[in-house]
C-alpha cells in the first residue's frame, strides 16, 4: 500500500547525504564546464559533428527516434526544454495513475518493487510519487528521465544494473561510479534531490557550457535539467532525448495549462440533520494538466480553508442548527482557479414540543375534530410526522391517526369519522420533526363522544 504521509522538507535537508555525489550535477558540473571551455577555446572545423552524450540509454535513443514522427510539427529549442510550471507539477500524476501509466507501457516497472532510500520495500510507483512529492519534480519528469538513462519504461528485460543506476544519479561520464547512490530507490530519491538542488543556481541571463554546445537556459527548469545532464544531445542523449520522451509520453512540455480543476463533494443532501455532516471534497484536473494544488472550502462568511473534508458539527448547545451554506472550489499547480461552486448542509438538534390544549367534542357517526399544536423552535426544520393516538379512559387504543410532513408552529387539525361508542376517551399528540427529532412528552386531552 501506497505510503502518503506528508514528509517533512526539514528531515529531509537533515537526513540527505553531504557531500551528494550527483550524475554530472554538482561535482561533474565544474569538470563538464572545464572540458566544454577547453573546447570553446580550440579552433574546430565547422563541419564537426556534435559529441555524443556518453552515458544516454542506447534503447530509449532507439524508442525516441522511432517516435519522433509523432512530435509533429513542434521543433526543439536547446534554451527552452520545459516550463517550471510542468517541471515542478508534482500533482500531474497520483501515485495510481503512475501505476497505470507504468502498467500500460512495455516494460515491467509496474510489477517491480525494491527499497526506497530509507530501506523500506515499496512499489516502483510509491518510490517515484515520493520522491517527486519531496523534491518537488514532476513524476513526469522523473519517468521520462528514467527512459532516457536506462530505457526502463519500454525495456521488458532490464538488467540488474540498468535498476540498480536507473536515474543515472552517481554515473559520471569517465572514472568510477559512486555505490552511495547504488538502487532503484536511491537512484529515484537522490535523483529527484539532484534534479530539484541543480536549478537553484538560475538567473535571467545565464549561460552553461554542455560537453556538445552552450545553452542559455530560458527557466530554471531547462537549467536544472542541463545541470543533471550537460549535454544538449544533438547528436543523441541528452536533454533532446529528455525532451522528445517527454513530448511522446505525456505532450507538450511547453504546453500551458489554462484549464481549471473540477471538483465534486459527497456528504451532501436536501435533508436535515440531528447529527453531525461530513463533506468529502475530490478534484481531478483535466487530462494532461498540471494536477490539482488545492481544494478549498469557504464556510458562511468564513475564510477560505484548503482542506479535502468538512464537518459541520451539531453541538448540544444547538450553535449550528439552521441552514449552512458552503462555497468550494479547486486549484491546479498552474494556479487555475476553479469557479466556486456551492451546496447546503441543513442542521436542527431541537425537539418538536406537540401542544393538545384544545378538548374535543363529537356526536357519534360525526367528524371529529382534534386540534393540536407543533412547536418547533427556528432555525429548523419546517415540517414533522404526527401521530395521534385515541385510547379508552384504561389506555386501549381505539383509534390511530398519522400525517406526515405537517407544517410546525402553526394551529393544526385531525379529523375522522367518529364510530365510537358514546363515552370519554383521550388523545395523545406525538410528532418527530424531518430532522429526526422527537419529543420528549405527548401533548394530550379529551375526546367526549355523545
Amino acid at each position: 500500500m501506497i505510503d502518503r504521509t506528508v514528509i517533512d522538507r526539514t528531515a529531509i535537508y537533515r537526513t540527505a547525504i553531504a557531500p551528494r555525489a550527483r550524475r554530472l550535477g554538482a561535482c561533474l558540473f565544474i569538470t563538464g564546464c572545464l572540458v566544454a571551455l577547453s573546447l570553446l577555446a580550440v579552433s574546430r572545423p565547422a563541419a564537426a559533428a556534435p559529441r555524443l552524450d556518453p552515458s544516454y540509454s542506447p534503447g530509449a535513443q532507439r524508442q525516441a527516434t522511432l517516435n519522433f514522427g509523432l512530435l509533429g510539427a513542434a521543433a526543439f529549442d536547446a534554451d527552452d526544454l520545459i516550463t517550471n510550471v510542468n517541471f515542478n507539477a508534482v500533482d500531474s500524476l497520483s501515485p495510481s495513475t503512475i501505476q497505470s501509466f507504468l502498467a500500460a507501457q512495455s516494460g515491467t516497472l509496474d510489477t517491480y518493487a525494491a527499497a526506497d532510500h530509507r530501506g523500506v520495500k515499496r512499489s516502483a510507483a510509491a518510490i517515484i510519487w515520493l520522491a517527486g512529492r519531496a523534491w518537488q519534480v514532476s513524476p513526469k519528469v522523473i519517468l521520462a528521465t528514467l527512459q532516457k538513462e536506462q530505457g526502463l519504461l519500454s525495456a521488458t528485460k532490464p538488467s540488474a544494473a540498468a535498476l540498480a543506476w536507473a536515474m543515472g544519479c552517481g554515473v559520471p561520464d569517465t572514472g568510477s561510479r559512486d555505490g552511495t547512490y547504488k538502487g532503484f530507490g536511491n537512484q529515484v530519491w537522490y535523483g529527484a534531490e539532484s534534479l530539484h538542488d541543480d536549478g537553484q543556481g538560475f538567473f535571467a541571463g545565464i549561460t552553461k557550457a554542455c560537453g556538445d554546445g552552450t545553452v542559455k537556459p530560458a527557466d530554471q527548469a531547462s537549467y536544472a535539467l542541463y545541470g543533471y545532464t550537460p549535454w544538449i544531445g544533438l547528436a543523441g542523449g541528452g536533454n533532446k532525448l529528455f525532451w522528445t520522451l517527454y513530448w511522446q509520453y505525456f505532450g507538450d512540455p511547453l504546453a500551458i495549462d489554462r484549464v481549471a480543476p473540477t471538483t465534486t463533494v459527497a456528504g451532501v443532501d436536501a435533508r436535515w440533520h440531528s447529527k453531525a455532516v461530513t463533506l468529502t471534497f475530490r478534484a481531478t484536473d483535466n487530462a494532461g494538466g498540471t494536477g490539482v494544488a488545492c481544494t478549498e472550502y469557504k464556510l458562511g462568511s468564513g475564510p477560505w480553508t484548503k482542506a479535502n473534508k468538512l464537518t459541520i458539527a451539531a453541538p448540544a448547545s444547538h450553535a449550528d442548527d439552521g441552514a449552512h451554506t458552503i462555497l468550494y472550489r479547486s486549484v491546479d499547480d498552474a494556479g487555475n482557479t476553479e469557479a466556486s461552486q456551492a451546496c447546503s448542509v441543513r442542521v436542527d438538534t431541537r425537539r418538536p414540543r406537540p401542544i393538545a390544549k384544545w378538548a374535543a367534542t363529537v356526536k357519534r357517526g360525526h367528524t371529529a375534530r382534534l386540534v393540536y399544536f407543533i412547536s418547533d423552535p427556528r432555525p429548523g426544520s419546517a415540517t414533522a410526522t404526527v401521530t395521534i393516538r385515541v385510547t379508552t379512559s384504561s389506555g386501549r387504543l381505539v383509534r390511530k391517526l398519522m400525517v406526515k410532513g405537517v407544517a410546525v408552529n402553526k394551529r393544526l387539525a385531525a379529523s375522522f369519522v367518529c364510530r365510537l361508542a358514546a363515552g370519554r376517551y383521550r388523545f395523545f399528540v406525538s410528532a418527530t420533526d424531518a430532522a429526526g427529532n422527537s419529543q420528549g412528552r405527548a401533548g394530550s386531552n379529551r375526546l367526549t363522544v355523545r
